[in-house]
C-alpha cells in the first residue's frame, strides 16, 4: 500500500511559468475561445518590427518533421524583425479537443482565422500565412474570411491527392482500423482520421473559391506541376500578386521518417527573403500576454505551462483539481517528438492520469522540442545524456515546489533515457519504460561523461561494424555467448545491465510489444540476461500483443496506459487531505 502524504500546503513555491521571449522557442500563449484554447508558441521581433506571420502546420505525422523546419523558420523570421505564432490546431498538440470531434475541418480553418485574429489583437494588420501541405490549404481556406498579407504555400497538394496518400500512408503503420462505427475512417501513424473529415478534405476545390483576401501568393515547389499553375491562373484572375519559387528540399523533410528528416535550409532562406521584401514597419504593436494555462471544461484538471532552470527547459505541467496520489508521472521525448509524445499519446495520458487524480509533466528536455540547447550539445539528438542533468533540475524544482516525487515513463529513447536516469535522481520512485531497445550507443563528442549511464555505452569502432549494410544483416547470426564476452570486456553491454543495475535502486517496469526489436534483441543478445530480468523482484516484465513500436495502435495504447495508471497509484504516495482544506482551493501552480 502507498504510503501517506500531508495533501501539500496552499502556500508552496510556485513553479516558473513559460512566459520568456526566448528567441529560439518563443514563449507558450493561449487564444481562441476561452472554453476551447487554442496554443501555440509567440517569438517575439528583435529591435524593429516589420511585420508578423503565422506559421500553419500541416496534418498528423507530416507535423512531426514540419515541427523543426517551422522552429528554424521562426528563428529567422525573429531577426529579420517579424513577429511570428506557431500553434497547434484544434484537437491537435496541445490545443483542447480530439482528432475524433466532429466538423474537423471547419474547426481546422477556425483554428487559422483566431491565430491572425490573434496578431491583429496586438496591433498587426495582415499577417503573412506560410502553410505546407495541407496547412497551405488551410491558409487559403482562411484566407476567404481573414485579411492577409503575403500568402506562402509550401508544396500545396491537391485535396484528392491528399486523401489518397493518406490512405497509402494508413497501410504503412501497425494499425488497427479505427473500429465498426466509423468504417470509413483512416488511422495513420496513430493519428486518427474520421470518414466525415476525409470527405470533407476531399470536397476541398480551391480554384472554385471566388475570394481571396490575401495581397500576394508565393508558391514554393519541388517542380511546377500542372496543379500548382492552374492555382497561379486562379489567383492571377482573383487580382491576386502571384510568384512561384522552385526549390528543392520538401520530399527530405516530408516524405522520409520524421527521424532522418533534413531541415530545407534554401526553403527557409526563400521564405524569409519573400517576406522580408514585403515588410513594412508597425510602429504600435504590443506583446501578448504570455504563460499559458487553462482548466478543463469538465474542471477536472488544470494545464500550466512552465519553465525549468537557465537552460531553459519546457513543459506542461497537468494538475488534477482533486488529486489522490502525490507526485508527478514525468514522460520524455520519444525521438524526436516534441511533449506531445508519439501521435499525442502523451497529451492523451495527461489528461486520462488527471481523471484518477494524477499530476503529469510533459516535458521537453534539452536540444528537443521547444528546450533550449546546453553549451556544446547538439541540436535534436534522439538519445542525449545531457537529458539526466535536465531531470536533475526538473524532479528537485517539483520536489522544493510541494509536487513531490517524480515518476518516469518514456518510449523507445525516452524509455531507456528512464532506466539511465535512475542511479542520478533521488526523487525518482520508479520508471515505466515501453519498449526501450537496451543498446548504448557510443557519447556524442563533448557530451557529458559516460559513466552516467546504467550501463557504459558500445566502443565507436563497433559500433560503426553494426550499422553497416553487412553488419545488420551478420547481427542476429552472432550467438549470444558472443555478446556475453564482448560486454565482459566493456565493449559492447548486454541488453540487461542497465536495467539490473537500476532495478536494484528503484522499481522498474518494462512493456514490450511481443515482436518489438528491442525485445527480440534481448532475446538474441542476452538470453541469461532476459531470463534474469523477467524473474527479478524489482522488475515488472510485459510482454503484450505484437504492435508498433512508437505507440501508434489504439488498443495497445489502451493496454499500456493500464499498466502505466496501476504503477503511478502503486509508486506515488497518497495524497490526505487535511480537516477541512478543499483541495480545489489550491491556488495555480504558476503563480
Amino acid at each position: 500500500m502507498n504510503s501517506e502524504v500531508r495533501t501539500p500546503p496552499k502556500d508552496r513555491r510556485a513553479l516558473t511559468p513559460d512566459d520568456e521571449y526566448e528567441s529560439a522557442s518563443g514563449g507558450a500563449v493561449s487564444f481562441g475561445r476561452p472554453d476551447r484554447p487554442l496554443y501555440g508558441r509567440f517569438h517575439a521581433a528583435t529591435g524593429s518590427v516589420f511585420g508578423a506571420v503565422v506559421l500553419c502546420p500541416p496534418l498528423g505525422y507530416e507535423f512531426v518533421a514540419t515541427y523543426r523546419a517551422y522552429r528554424a523558420l521562426a528563428i529567422r523570421l525573429v531577426d529579420a524583425g517579424f513577429d511570428v505564432l506557431r500553434f497547434d490546431l484544434d484537437g491537435t498538440g496541445n490545443s483542447a479537443g480530439f482528432e475524433g470531434d466532429s466538423a474537423r475541418l471547419s474547426a481546422w480553418k477556425s483554428s487559422v482565422i483566431e491565430a491572425v485574429r490573434m496578431l491583429e489583437s496586438i496591433g498587426h494588420s495582415r499577417p503573412h500565412v506560410v502553410g505546407v501541405r495541407f496547412g497551405a490549404a488551410l491558409a487559403v481556406l482562411a484566407s476567404t474570411e481573414a485579411e492577409l498579407g503575403t500568402l506562402v504555400l509550401w508544396d500545396p497538394w491537391p485535396s484528392k491527392r491528399t486523401v489518397r496518400t493518406m490512405h497509402a500512408a494508413s497501410m504503412l503503420w501497425r494499425d488497427e482500423s479505427p473500429g465498426p462505427t466509423d468504417p470509413g475512417s483512416l488511422v495513420i501513424a496513430g493519428h486518427y482520421i474520421s470518414a466525415e473529415t476525409l470527405a470533407d478534405i476531399r470536397a476541398i476545390d480551391i480554384t472554385g473559391l471566388d475570394h481571396c483576401a490575401a495581397e500576394a501568393v508565393t508558391f514554393i515547389v519541388d517542380d511546377v506541376s500542372p496543379y500548382v499553375e492552374s492555382l497561379m491562373r486562379h489567383f492571377e484572375a482573383l487580382a491576386v500578386k502571384v510568384s512561384c519559387l522552385t526549390i528543392p528540399g520538401t520530399t527530405e523533410l516530408l516524405d522520409v521518417l520524421a527521424e532522418t528528416a533534413v531541415v530545407p535550409g534554401r526553403i527557409v532562406e526563400a521564405i524569409v527573403d519573400t517576406l522580408a521584401a514585403r515588410r513594412r514597419v508597425t510602429p504600435s504593436v504590443r506583446r501578448p500576454s504570455l504563460g499559458a494555462s487553462s482548466r478543463s471544461i469538465d474542471s477536472c484538471y488544470a494545464e500550466h505551462f512552465v519553465r525549468f532552470g537557465d537552460v531553459p527547459l519546457v513543459g506542461v505541467l497537468t494538475t488534477p483539481d482533486s488529486p489522490i496520489h502525490h507526485g508527478v508521472v514525468i514522460f520524455l521525448n520519444n525521438g524526436l517528438a516534441r511533449l506531445v509524445g508519439p501521435a499525442r499519446t502523451w497529451v492523451e495520458w495527461s489528461r486520462a492520469l488527471a481523471a484518477n487524480g494524477v499530476s503529469t509533466l510533459r516535458l521537453d528536455t534539452s536540444g528537443l522540442g521547444d528546450s533550449a540547447t546546453r553549451p556544446g550539445q547538439r541540436r535534436d539528438a534522439g538519445y542525449a545524456i545531457e537529458a539526466i542533468d535536465d531531470l536533475q533540475i526538473v524532479t528537485t524544482e517539483l520536489r522544493v515546489s510541494g509536487h513531490g516525487p517524480s515518476m518516469l515513463a518514456g518510449v523507445c529513447s525516452g524509455a531507456l533515457l528512464s532506466i539511465d536516469a535512475v542511479q542520478w535522481l533521488d526523487a525518482i520512485v520508479g520508471v515505466v519504460s515501453i519498449n526501450p531497445s537496451l543498446h548504448h550507443t557510443p557519447d556524442e563528442p563533448g557530451a557529458p561523461s559516460r559513466r552516467r549511464r546504467a550501463a557504459p555505452p558500445t566502443q565507436r569502432w563497433l559500433q560503426r561494424s553494426f550499422t553497416t549494410r553487412a553488419g545488420y544483416k551478420l547481427t542476429p547470426m552472432i550467438p549470444s555467448f558472443v555478446w556475453a564476452t564482448l560486454s565482459a570486456v566493456r565493449l559492447h553491454p548486454v541488453p540487461s545491465k542497465g536495467v539490473e543495475r537500476a532495478a536494484q535502486i528503484k522499481p522498474i517496469v518494462l512493456a514490450y510489444w511481443i515482436d518489438d526489436e528491442g525485445l527480440q534483441r534481448l532475446r538474441r543478445q542476452d538470453k541469461a540476461g532476459y531470463k534474469r530480468l523477467r524473474s527479478h523482484a524489482s522488475i515488472e516484465f510485459h510482454e503484450l500483443d505484437p504492435g508498433d513500436h512508437s505507440l501508434f495502435s489504439r488498443s495497445m495504447r489502451d493496454t499500456t496506459f493500464k499498466i502505466l495508471l496501476d504503477t503511478a497509484k502503486r509508486l506515488l504516495p497518497d495524497v490526505v487531505r487535511d480537516e477541512g482544506h478543499d483541495e480545489r482551493s489550491r491556488p495555480d501552480p504558476t503563480r
